[in-house]
């Protein structure tokens, strides 16, 4: 199931108990992070999906290396 950032702000704990019992997420970044740093915070998800658009795209992409389930969109 692919999630927003926006969403998963708004439903963090409902979204982890769901992570621990073994759902996969992945989740699409949005104008809502405001900080580049957050994307390590989100290594639990499948994937995460870093549309060319956004407006932190260079700064996160800039993390790719150290987190291996960035893609780009």
């Amino acid at each position: 199931m692919n999630i927003m950032y926006e969403d998963y702000s708004s439903h963090k704990n409902a979204i982890q108990k769901y992570i621990k019992l073994g759902y996969n997420f992945t989740i699409t970044l949005d104008s809502s992070m405001k900080d580049e740093n957050e994307v390590e915070k989100l290594q639990m998800f499948k994937m995460i999906i870093v549309p060319k658009r956004l407006e932190l795209y260079n700064k996160i992409m800039k993390k790719q290396s150290t987190i291996p389930n960035i893609i780009t969109q």
